[in-house]
């Protein structure tokens, strides 16, 4: 058994590192701080803190390479980390509500985010450009998760997922659903 401990405020959302040796916690105070927390796997040490968002985390999530580390929260902003360095990579902005859900294509080229602004929205992971944003679902959006193709974004939350497969191959980008019924 172990404990990690150090963890700032409650604990909204974990990821394990590809090579499952980092454990990333996503966390912080509402309306103060959100705070990614990474530890050591194995011997439970605390690695790191990445902090610079303003509000609490509620997604996180390893790049397929472990290279980046993305973090999301209550401030409505996206951020790409270096884990191993802690450097803040980019700033990913355009919500108009907390970012719940994010999640990395198998591939590592896109990154999904599940909005409370009742959207998702998909990131290219090398520049940070907004490539495209869905916002068919009419209530908020809690989770998100690739295909292992890389060919669909599925987003859930406050509505069914009906509406939720989203079309993502290739340089173009649009929808292509709804698949589930």
């Amino acid at each position: 058994d172990k404990s990690f401990s150090g963890i700032h405020g409650k604990v909204n959302a974990i990821a394990i590192s590809p090579d499952e040796k980092t454990l990333a916690v996503a966390g912080g105070t509402p309306g103060l701080n959100g705070v990614a927390t990474l530890f050591d796997l194995e011997t439970g040490e605390k690695l790191s803190e990445l902090t610079g968002h303003r509000d609490a985390l509620y997604g996180i999530a390893f790049s397929p390479d472990g290279n980046q580390l993305a973090t999301a929260g209550y401030d409505r902003i996206i951020q790409l980390w270096n884990p191993a360095s802690g450097e803040k990579l980019r700033t990913l902005k355009g919500h108009n509500g907390a970012v719940y859900g994010i999640a990395f294509s198998p591939d590592g080229r896109v990154l999904g985010s599940a909005g409370g602004d009742s959207s998702v929205k998909l990131w290219n992971t090398s520049d940070g450009q907004r490539l495209d944003t869905f916002g068919q679902p009419t209530g908020e959006q809690f989770l998100t998760a690739f295909t292992p193709d890389s060919q669909f974004v599925i987003a859930g939350g406050a509505e069914s997922m009906s509406n939720a497969p989203f079309f993502t191959h290739g340089a173009r980008w649009g929808v292509k659903g709804p698949v589930l019924e």
